[in-house]
């Protein structure tokens, strides 16, 4: 039986950081649940799907090179996007599911169980397509996302098997709530493809019926840093933009003591105009690969780039984060200017392997050989 317990998780964080307008009006719901529809395909008659929901180049770029990687003839990859048009697939669920859905949520508040019942509604409304889908796989981006979640459930409880992909490096938030603890909660598949150890720690730590399976990433690559006139800055998403502020302030006084300018590397909704930035430090234009060294707080490319054998140094706060090496760690700009005076001791490949085991062709074929094996 379909449990909607993740969606519940999902969704309440979404509420919690909606503004109040938005709250008092649902978020549009009403209006929402009318002239949205999810852009799938009626019927599939395939033995391995994909599917995708978060539409971003670094996520496009991952998905497809391992879809294309199987030698597999009999497969698609599903893009799922909203549609704005009239959708009246919602008026196909009865009132029985509908009640059941609204008995098996534990939120209190009335306003914010409307709210998510209106957004599972919106989810479920897809089950009239599913039905005419015929596979024996199905792999999932990211099951920790609402439709990908369901689709997941769905085809699980008909005894296909489910796989999911890891989208990013993931941190237990359990002492710091916030809508991310999805990426691990929310976990549904029979099997999660881990990049690394740590991450596969993590996953089996609030999933033991999991089957935990080390792929790496493919998207990666070795390769010899070459340390030129700049260090990067890398910044963390929204939610922790003051640590970014920090941070950067941080930065550019390192900048104005050894004289390296500043490559800075946003998060894709970080808006610069909320920081204080002197644009004689910067650079507009470079690769990260040739940074002389990478500040970061709790990003994934911190780790990423860290697999590539770049030097990394994180910014140590109080917020939750991926564990990291003591040596690699400062809180002020002394303690890093002294950690920098080290940092050619450090074998940053050899560190990074613990989050990202097996990169480029030897993730592949990890990758290749576990889906085809499912297969």
């Amino acid at each position: 039986m379909i449990s909607f317990e993740s969606l519940e998780l999902y969704f309440k964080h979404v509420w919690k950081s909606l503004p109040i307008y938005k709250k008092l009006l649902f978020n549009y719901l009403p209006i929402k649940l009318l002239i949205q529809k999810w852009d799938i395909p009626e019927k599939l008659n395939v033995k391995c799907l994909f599917i995708q929901s978060m539409d971003r180049e670094d996520y496009n770029k991952f998905t497809n090179i391992i879809f294309h990687t199987i030698e597999l003839d009999d497969k698609d990859f599903l893009l799922i996007q909203k549609k704005k048009k009239l959708n009246f697939d919602f008026l196909s669920i009865g009132y029985s599911d509908i009640r059941n859905i609204w008995n098996s949520l534990e939120t209190k508040n009335i306003v914010e169980k409307i709210y998510i019942v209106l957004n599972i509604l919106q989810v479920k409304s897809i089950d009239k397509y599913l039905k005419g889908y015929n596979l024996k796989l199905l792999i999932a981006h990211a099951d920790m996302q609402p439709v990908e979640n369901y689709m997941v459930q769905y085809f699980k409880e008909k005894g296909i098997k489910t796989v999911t992909l890891q989208h990013g490096l993931y941190i237990d938030y359990s002492k710091y709530p916030n809508i991310n603890e999805v990426n691990y909660k929310n976990v549904v598949s029979d099997y999660f493809l881990s990049w690394g150890e740590e991450t596969k720690e993590l996953i089996e730590k609030y999933h033991s019926n999991c089957k935990v399976l080390l792929c790496g990433n493919p998207t990666e690559k070795e390769m010899a840093y070459k340390s030129k006139d700049f260090f990067t800055v890398v910044f963390d998403q929204e939610l922790f933009k003051e640590y970014n502020k920090k941070l950067i302030h941080i930065a550019q006084e390192l900048s104005r003591k050894i004289n390296l300018k500043i490559l800075l590397k946003p998060h894709p909704r970080n808006n610069l105009n909320d920081y204080d930035l002197d644009k004689d430090l910067f650079i507009d234009n470079g690769s990260l690969n040739n940074s002389a060294f990478v500040l970061g707080h709790t990003t994934t490319m911190m780790f990423q780039l860290m697999r590539s054998g770049i030097p990394v140094f994180k910014y140590q706060t109080d917020i939750p984060s991926n564990k990291f090496n003591n040596d690699l760690i400062f809180s002020n700009i002394n303690e890093l200017m002294l950690k920098l005076e080290k940092k050619d001791q450090i074998d940053y490949i050899k560190e990074g392997k613990y989050y990202i085991k097996y990169i480029d062709n030897n993730s592949l074929e990890k990758y290749k050989e576990v889906i085809e094996r499912l297969i």
